[in-house]
């Protein structure tokens, strides 16, 4: 269970709320920390692009690349259950 945790980036928990640890450019400026609730935002997946390489230089097999982009859309009538922590700093 730890494993499939770990693959979606979940590094700890909180009072039962999961932890995924995502670099700072992903947040608003000054922002410590979001948490949401599954029901306030809808998640599509983008776009999403496979391609196999059979027997590269170097590689005895198949190189697979592929990326994925997603989005997010938050729900007018379910903005509330969003909250973020903001800091401020003078200097």
């Amino acid at each position: 269970m730890a494993t499939k945790l770990s693959y979606k980036g979940v590094v700890g928990e909180i009072d039962g709320v999961p932890v995924i640890k995502v670099p700072t450019s992903y947040l608003p400026t000054n922002c410590e920390f979001i948490i949401t609730h599954p029901i306030s935002t809808i998640n599509p997946k983008k776009l999403t692009d496979y391609k196999i390489h059979r027997d590269p230089p170097g590689i005895n097999g198949n190189l697979v690349e592929g990326r994925v982009r997603y989005d997010t859309f938050v729900l007018e009538g379910k903005k509330d259950a969003i909250y973020a922590h903001f800091t401020s700093y003078s200097g």
